[in-house]
């Protein structure tokens, strides 16, 4: 259970970086590398928040393969209408790290 909250805070840490970094079109949008560096944690991690954050429709990434590039989707967009930010929210657990 640790460890799905871990993940969970993490979503919302790459999605707070998004958010504050502007990535919110294909002309603002994040690189993987920078990610990567930011969050400090390894590529397979990376992509696994990634996947899930995707197919929740948070994110979106381009191209396929390759040197992707992130921005916020319209889950996020949509969520930001109603709440300030990723951290601020109910659902964000700052006790564990």
């Amino acid at each position: 259970m640790l460890y799905r909250k871990k993940d969970m805070n993490r979503r919302w840490h790459i999605l707070q970086y998004l958010f504050e970094r502007g990535a919110f079109d294909p002309l603002t949008a994040v690189p993987r590398r920078e990610l990567l560096e930011a969050m400090g944690i390894s590529k397979k991690t990376l992509s696994y928040l990634m996947r899930k954050l995707r197919a929740r429709g948070f994110i979106v990434a381009f191209p396929k393969r390759y040197n992707r590039y992130y921005f916020l989707g319209t889950a996020a967009r949509n969520f930001l209408k109603k709440y300030p930010n990723f951290i601020d929210h109910p659902y964000y657990k700052r006790e564990i790290e």
